[in-house]
């Protein structure tokens, strides 16, 4: 293969926006900690006979979308023998319809309906009803009228409304006013809507040995991303307002639902939020080190290197990438998923048309970062970042909001060390580590320095 083509596929194939497709997947369990989140969802949803509300959480661009359509891959298929329902699955993905950084939960609500109207359409050719839909939006249907001429309320103009919702600030106030004093009719509205539904999907036809499928389940992605529901403050009072204080109409919809929610709430929250829908599945970073910072744990170092190959097929990994500079990079990743997918895009521009990438093009990639950390961390941080970088337990403490910042910055990462065999107290609780490249900064080592003759 040639250098311009390996290059053209580390950067297209390792685009850190872009979820794994099915021949890309690889399965983290092991070196995420042993914790089969898929599994657990998948028999909740295919064994409960009344429906579920469920969280999914991890640091941003730690592969929660990847993961997310894992799943919903095997929601989709036969229970090959299990004793569990067959699931449609619906994703939605919050970016398309929600602005997140003025959402409501009607917003919501009503890209819910978009998004699963979409999927009946595009995967089984079933129509959601146009009364339907009408029940769903009552008097705001006048104020969406606008953007078409009266009485044309289908799907098509449904899903275009919402997302000119999204980008017309006048539009989405005026939807807003007219449905949140009837909040009790809108969801008895979703709720016929969900059972009309699940009655069509239930009868939708399939190939000869195929079983039907029971049910449906709406899967929302990037719903932590929202950043202020209106009226409320930035950040943690949103998120709080959205998850625990308005959790009524997301648990409310008569259907099975897994949102994924910030990782800083779950962490601040979690006693909350586990009494409204359970404990909140996490999925951690892949470990690469153990506690200590420098014992490598190797199946991290094996997923990691296994992924990349998937994503540079049919060339080989190290002929792709240095030894050094992938050592490198696998590294000052620190387990970050994302982290890893960029320094390698990164690296390729920076290659400079030579194969295998050198380690000073992997240098280049990581040195990128570096500004960004070292100009934006508050000196408040520093010191306590020393303090979670010397004990042996490596906790955070829950109620510190510079901690919850920490999380979502990714200045602390998260871990958990598990196994599919381990024990169910010690062994399963997570741990924190600075970032590798933060541990790396003047500031950092500066700190240290002072608390080390303090």
């Amino acid at each position: 293969m040639e250098p311009q083509e390996i290059l053209r596929r580390i950067y297209n194939n390792c685009d850190p926006a872009r979820p794994a497709t099915d021949e890309q997947y690889i399965d983290f369990t092991e070196a995420r900690g042993g914790g089969n989140f898929r599994g657990a969802i998948l028999d909740q949803f295919g064994l409960a006979s009344t429906p579920l509300c469920r969280l999914f959480t991890g640091h941003t661009g730690s592969g929660k979308s990847s993961e997310l359509r894992r799943l919903a891959d095997e929601m989709g298929k036969p229970n090959q023998g299990r004793d569990r329902k067959r699931l449609l699955p619906v994703i939605i993905n919050a970016d398309d319809y929600l602005d997140i950084f003025d959402t409501d939960t009607t917003d919501l609500l009503l890209a819910i309906t978009a998004g699963l109207a979409e999927t009946l359409r595009t995967t089984l050719s079933v129509e959601l009803s146009d009364d339907g839909i009408r029940r769903v939006l009552g008097d705001a249907s006048g104020f969406l009228g606008e953007l078409r001429p009266t009485g044309e309320v289908n799907l098509p103009w449904f899903t275009v409304s919402l997302k000119r919702m999204r980008s017309e600030p006048t539009v989405r106030t005026k939807v807003r006013d007219a449905l949140r004093p009837q909040a009790t009719r809108l969801l008895d509205a979703l709720r016929l809507v969900f059972e009309e539904t699940r009655q069509k999907v239930r009868a939708h036809p399939v190939a000869v040995g195929t079983p039907r499928y029971d049910d449906f389940v709406i899967l929302v992605d990037n719903l932590e991303k929202v950043r202020r529901i209106e009226r409320r403050g930035e950040g943690t009072d949103s998120h709080r307002e959205l998850f625990i204080e308005r959790y009524y109409q997301l648990t409310s919809l008569g259907a099975h639902v897994l949102y994924t929610v910030p990782l800083s709430l779950v962490r601040r929250s979690g006693g909350e939020l586990r009494q409204i829908y359970k404990a909140p599945y996490v999925l951690p970073n892949v470990k690469l080190f153990e506690r200590d910072g420098s014992t490598r744990y190797q199946p991290g170092w094996d997923c990691f290197q296994a992924m990349l190959q998937k994503r540079l097929e049919p060339a080989q990994l190290l002929d792709a990438i240095s030894g050094d500079g992938l050592e490198f990079l696998l590294k000052y990743s620190g387990g970050h998923t994302r982290s890893l997918m960029q320094f390698m895009q990164d690296a390729a521009t920076y290659a400079q048309g030579v194969v295998p990438v050198p380690l000073t093009a992997a240098h280049a990639a990581v040195r990128q970062i570096v500004p960004v950390y070292s100009t934006s961390i508050p000196a408040g941080h520093w010191q306590k970042l020393v303090q979670l970088d010397r004990p042996d337990d490596h906790q955070i403490p829950p109620d510190d909001p510079d901690y919850a910042e920490m999380l979502e910055a990714l200045t602390v990462l998260e871990y958990v060390n598990g196994g599919l065999m381990a024990e169910p107290f010690g062994t399963s609780e997570p741990w924190y580590a600075v970032n590798p490249i933060v541990r790396e900064l003047t500031q950092f080592k500066a700190a240290m320095a002072a608390a080390t003759l303090a």
